[in-house]
């Protein structure tokens, strides 16, 4: 009897083997890359993952320089733990509170936000929309998110702006100049206190007019020998009213000359706050107190970012287009008070910080006399996130 060894597997066993091994490790692939793509989607959130309620985002409306305060709620819709390591704002009145903090899958964390209302820019409008760009960076560099706008309203608490209250300068001199202004408030007003700065004024006085609850009259009185050549001064005005409890304090600029014939009304031009590429522009004139002939012999830029053109006359257009600070004259050289000589200062917001232009006019008086008039124009610059609403 003949007996057989089969010591070798046939060939389509050892196939289907193979097959299946092969099989597995692919299997195996998927099911790991699968894992690891799941991660990732699950870390590379937009702004759906990470959201703040709309409404909370509107602090409705606020006064014209008075700070905010208030919290929202930051909710975190994913599995994963979202940690913001700090907060980004387009505006430096604005900050967020906690810097820092980290917010669980399904859960929200608290956020203050603290914002300083600022002025407003036109001087005709009465209220303007607000709004600013906040934006978390979180830890992971996977977690992208274009971040959220605080909205509202701000409003002037007075009628006018504070720019346009005081007409005329303080004329310092032997006597002790006063002038009166009148302040009208947007809300009734119950009652008012006025600060001053007393190493320029003798006194300063707010008193209602008549019955009236939102029209007031304020009196300032200059120092006697005061040595100044061209100063600005503020009368801090704080109101009190049954129907609001936080008003914010007003600041009124007031503008002390020296005692010359002729002067320059006003002498400073707060063009105040200015978004970047925004243009301002202002008028001033070249006055006599006497209505004496003077003559203007030459006008001399002081300050190096200046670009004045000479006495002639120049259209609006054609200033709107000019860089930084631009002087144009608008009328004749006149000597009265009815036929003043007017000027514009026209300047754009090019470069942030604070800026001051200066010119110098050179009068020559019916008596051959010469003396120097000074006129500074200055401006700082904010983010643009103010926009008129008149």
């Amino acid at each position: 009897m003949n007996q057989i060894n089969n010591t070798h597997s046939s060939p389509s066993l050892k196939n289907k083997g193979f097959v299946a091994v092969l099989l597995c490790t692919i299997a195996l692939l998927l099911i790991t890359w699968w894992g690891i793509r799941s991660r990732l989607v699950e870390q590379s959130y937009d702004n759906n993952h990470l959201i703040v309620e709309e409404k909370q985002l509107d602090f409705g409306t606020g006064w014209e320089g008075q700070e905010l305060r208030w919290s929202f709620e930051v909710v975190n819709q994913t599995r994963q733990t979202i940690k913001i390591e700090r907060w980004f704002a387009k505006c430096s009145c604005t900050n967020i509170e906690p810097k820092s903090l980290q917010v669980e899958p399904g859960k929200s964390a608290q956020v203050t936000a603290t914002i300083k209302l600022p002025q407003i820019l036109q001087d005709t409008a009465i209220g303007a929309e607000f709004s600013v760009a906040i934006k978390p960076e979180i830890e992971s560099p996977l977690i992208k998110h274009e971040g959220w706008t605080i909205k509202g309203r701000v409003q002037r608490l007075l009628q006018d702006s504070p720019r346009l209250v005081w007409k005329e300068p303080l004329i310092a001199g032997r006597t002790a100049d006063t002038k009166t202004a009148k302040v009208k408030f947007q809300v009734p007003v119950k009652s008012c206190s006025i600060k001053y700065d007393e190493q320029f004024l003798n006194s300063a006085t707010i008193s209602r007019i008549g019955d009236s609850d939102i029209e007031f009259l304020v009196t300032a009185t200059l120092k006697k020998n005061l040595q100044v050549s061209d100063v600005v001064t503020h009368l801090i005005i704080a109101a009190q009213s049954d129907n609001f409890s936080d008003l914010p304090v007003v600041a009124i600029p007031v503008v002390a000359s020296i005692v010359n014939d002729v002067y320059a009304l006003p002498s400073i031009i707060p063009f105040g706050i200015l978004r970047m590429g925004e243009t301002a522009k202002m008028d001033f004139s070249i006055v006599s107190r006497t209505n004496s002939p003077f003559t203007i012999i030459d006008i001399l830029p002081l300050d190096d970012m200046t670009t004045p053109k000479s006495a002639e006359k120049a259209s609006e257009e054609e200033q709107s287009d000019q860089p930084t600070f631009n002087l144009t004259q608008l009328s004749g050289l006149a000597p009265s008070q009815d036929e003043r000589n007017v000027f514009r200062i026209t300047v754009t917001n090019t470069k942030g910080g604070n800026h001051l232009a200066k010119y110098r006019f050179r009068i020559l008086q019916a008596d051959q006399s010469e003396y120097d008039i000074d006129v500074r124009a200055t401006y700082t610059s904010t983010p643009k996130v103010v926009h008129n609403n008149e």
